[in-house]
């Protein structure tokens, strides 16, 4: 078995000395045989988006594998493995590729490939850390550690984006300007059709951040959709903003120290009574179902999964700040510490104070609320 890891240059000049490096090994062994790394080329202009390629640099790479039988290897996730993370003009290919030769399929026919997304690659990497106690514990810790890692994601990648949206139009509306002297250009074809691809992406990023953002379910694909969540979103916050109010006495509050105080002291009036608590009487033998052995049953992995995918992914997070989406898109990696984490609950009935936090928001139950009561 031979495993050649490749990392190749930029230049396709440069690169004709790989290429013809992977015909002699090809020539001098018939063993199964994976080629994986970063070659820094296409194979087609399908695989990129932003910009266009050099079709003979393409085809070198297109013969190179032809002559040493090396196909791709089947491979589930993303398809681009490079952005350029630029905002006026964003690029995205394939560049980086596992390869095969016929006897590896056969020698290891159910070999898997999955293509991890950025966010979830730096999930892998810091989901490293080992048990830190309890499972519970283990858990939240490690989705506090990685907070900063998705931070530094988030900035990168999702910063500005409605500005990046408005440059990413402008490029393929020069694009589509250029097209209409030269119809027939292929050159400026590729390069319309790269920049619609760009434009799609970015837009569709926006609008799902918009949307939930905006907590509206009900989506339209269309330009206005921007004006219309932004509107929403302005729209519930104003509507769920007390700006002032009477207090139990009567008292009239404004401002956030005094709102805050006088909410707390309503509900120190309902939650914080000192009162002796009355106890039922005990209940008569006839009257205590007898427990069924199921009910004593742990679950399982399969029921915590389920129920887990159940929840909308743009449900508002805990403060935590990891909503349903999150865990759903690293399931394949984080399944394991948070399917120990929830049976651990079932079994022992205690759950630290850090998992057990929680925020309480007020919200209004009608239109210009008078008094907190």
């Amino acid at each position: 078995m031979v495993i050649t890891f490749v990392y190749s240059f930029n230049r396709g000049t440069e690169r004709l000395d790989l290429w013809h490096s992977l015909r002699q090994l090809s020539s001098t062994q018939s063993l199964p045989w994976l080629c994986l790394g970063d070659f820094n080329v296409s194979l087609s202009e399908d695989e990129r988006v932003g910009y266009a390629a050099s079709e003979r640099d393409m085809q070198d790479f297109r013969d190179c594998l032809s002559y040493c039988s090396l196909v791709d290897h089947p491979y589930s996730g993303g398809l681009y493995t490079w952005y350029n993370k630029q905002v006026a003009s964003p690029r995205w290919a394939k560049l980086d590729r596992l390869l095969a030769n016929p006897a590896w399929f056969l020698q290891v026919p159910n070999s898997n490939v999955v293509v991890l997304p950025v966010g979830v690659y730096v999930v892998s990497q810091g989901w490293r850390v080992g048990q830190l106690g309890s499972r519970i514990f283990t858990l939240f810790s490690k989705l506090r550690y990685l907070c900063g890692s998705l931070k530094k994601i988030h900035s990168n990648e999702f910063a500005g984006l409605s500005a990046r949206v408005l440059a990413s139009k402008e490029e393929l509306t020069a694009s589509q300007r250029e097209l209409q002297s030269s119809p027939l250009d292929q050159q400026l074809l590729s390069k319309e059709k790269s920049a619609l691809g760009a434009y799609i992406k970015l837009k569709e990023a926006e609008l799902r951040a918009l949307a939930q953002r905006a907590k509206v379910t009900h989506l339209q694909q269309t330009d206005d959709n921007t004006r219309y969540f932004y509107a929403s979103i302005t729209a519930r916050r104003t509507r769920n903003t007390v700006g002032a109010i009477e207090d139990i006495h009567g008292n009239y509050c404004a401002g956030h120290t005094e709102l805050s105080q006088a909410f707390l002291a309503y509900y120190q009036t309902l939650l914080g009574s000192s009162e002796e608590v009355t106890l039922l009487p005990s209940l008569s033998s006839h009257h205590i179902l007898t427990a069924t052995s199921t009910l004593d049953v742990m679950v399982t992995s399969k029921e915590i999964e389920d129920a887990l995918f159940s929840i909308d992914r743009n449900k508002s997070p805990g403060v935590d700040r990891y909503t349903s989406g999150f865990f759903k898109d690293t399931w394949g990696v984080t399944w394991s510490d948070f399917t120990a984490a929830v049976q651990e609950f079932f079994r022992k009935g205690t759950m630290p104070r850090a998992a057990n936090s929680t925020l309480i928001a007020l919200i209004p139950k009608c239109d210009s609320p008078r008094s907190v009561t």
